[in-house]
């Protein structure tokens, strides 16, 4: 992180077979709910300033809590959130990844049958 800049993520993938972007996410040097919206606008071409807050679609303190903490064994890699934000279904792991799926693409299927 630069002292002028925003944090940057560690690296963004796209997964053909998945038709997700992949990226890890480490809670104690960049914030979950930062994480998302970086990852988002890297994706969309958009300000990360420029996106609707990511409160309209999650708790951001809720997710931190389930998520971003460190969880007990017991729950450590088991843990699944998912939800809509900007069109893109989101799904984050408590093993520390991230899938984003853009709109049109496998990650939908569910949204398409209910």
């Amino acid at each position: 992180m630069t002292r002028d800049g925003p944090p940057s993520i560690r690296s963004l993938t796209f997964d053909p077979e998945e038709g997700a972007y992949v990226t890890e996410f480490d809670n104690r040097s960049v914030p979950l709910d930062m994480t998302i919206i970086l990852v988002i606008a890297k994706i969309t071409g958009q300000s990360a300033t420029d996106l609707q807050p990511l409160y309209h679609a999650v708790d951001p303190d809720a997710l931190n809590r389930i998520i971003g903490e460190q969880p007990s064994d017991v729950y450590r890699g088991k843990l699944l959130v998912e939800f809509i934000y900007q069109n893109h279904k989101i799904q984050v792991l408590s093993s520390g990844v991230l899938r984003v799926y853009p709109s049109g693409t496998q990650g939908d299927e569910d949204e398409k049958t209910t």
